[in-house]
């Protein structure tokens, strides 16, 4: 009797973990990649941190301060402080090329940076986030990939972002 209670507390144990694996690899399978990140934008210090509260002053339409665009040639590209970005041909081409500097690091660590930058935007999505552009998050400022010019990043950025192309090639 206690031999066959066992092995029932056994099979129902069982049944549980399979159950919870099935739920785990059936939320995983329906995971959907984002293709768009909202960014609060703000104009920053030069350090890419937030003035404090009180004092932050949100980019608009036309903005050249540092935050809303790494050139003032370029003015604020969006028409609110609230920015809707591509998630691979634009956020994360800014916010790699500013943490991690594809001339700078080997292009396995700009892979790596690219893997752990997507996955905490889609982690923030996920969890209905608020971020913004400045150190507190990812810093994301607009048109930094591009001050630096297009060629500064040979094949690294393009291999590790594979949409990076289009935005690369661009004319």
């Amino acid at each position: 009797m206690h031999r066959t209670r066992m092995i029932a507390h056994f099979v129902v144990w069982f049944l549980i973990c399979l159950g919870s694996l099935i739920a785990v690899g059936a939320t995983r399978a329906s995971f959907t990649p984002p293709t768009t990140i909202t960014v609060h934008m703000y104009r920053l210090r030069p350090d890419d941190s937030l003035p404090p509260p009180g004092q932050r002053i949100p980019c608009s339409p036309g903005d050249t301060q540092w935050g809303c665009t790494a050139n003032s040639s370029y003015p604020y590209p969006y028409s609110s402080e609230w920015a809707t970005v591509p998630i691979e041909t634009d956020y994360l081409l800014d916010v790699v090329s500013r943490e991690t500097p594809p001339d700078d690091y080997h292009s396995t660590a700009v892979q790596a940076e690219a893997i752990a930058a997507r996955t905490y935007a889609y982690w923030h999505i996920r969890n209905g986030s608020t971020i913004n552009n400045s150190t507190d998050f990812q810093v994301f400022v607009p048109y930094r990939f591009e001050k630096l010019g297009w060629f500064i990043f040979s094949s690294k950025l393009v291999y590790t972002l594979g949409g990076a192309e289009n935005r690369l090639n661009a004319d």
